[in-house]
């Protein structure tokens, strides 16, 4: 009597370990691997945001510890203008002399710029933190 002999394929074989228990489906289903790339991709953009919001903030501390805004007094000497003063104390902070220019006026409450010679105007400028530290 002859034995009969029969070669499951692997495909036989895993499908009936799967149906008796023996193995796991390892199938994920594609709405889980969507729904985990997602998350992986929103996770990345918020620690990227994170980590550039963190880059800015340092530059950005070091710039306002570096130096601050003081005021002098200048006095007014015959031939001077706000303008005149304004570009000898401008400053990189300032991105025109007219920016200064109005904040002189403003700080020393002046009507069309007028200042006559022999006053004494305040005038804002930047000075770095540590000669402040110093000087005091």
């Amino acid at each position: 009597m002859e034995e009969l002999v029969y070669n499951f394929t692997r495909k036989e074989k895993r499908d009936y370990a799967i149906r008796n228990g023996l193995l796991k489906k390892k199938k994920i289903s594609l709405f889980r691997y969507r729904k985990q790339l997602i998350l992986i991709s929103v996770a990345l953009i918020v620690f990227l945001l994170t980590l550039i919001f963190a880059i800015n903030s340092v530059k950005a501390s070091d710039k306002s510890t570096s130096r601050v805004k003081s005021f002098i007094s200048v006095r007014v000497s015959c031939g001077d203008t706000v303008w005149s003063i304004a570009e000898e104390n401008l400053s990189p902070e300032y991105s025109s002399v007219t920016e200064l220019v109005n904040e002189i006026e403003k700080t020393n409450h002046l009507v069309n710029g007028r200042i006559n010679s022999g006053n004494y105007i305040i005038v804002p400028v930047f000075v770095d933190a540590a000669k402040l530290v110093a000087e005091s």
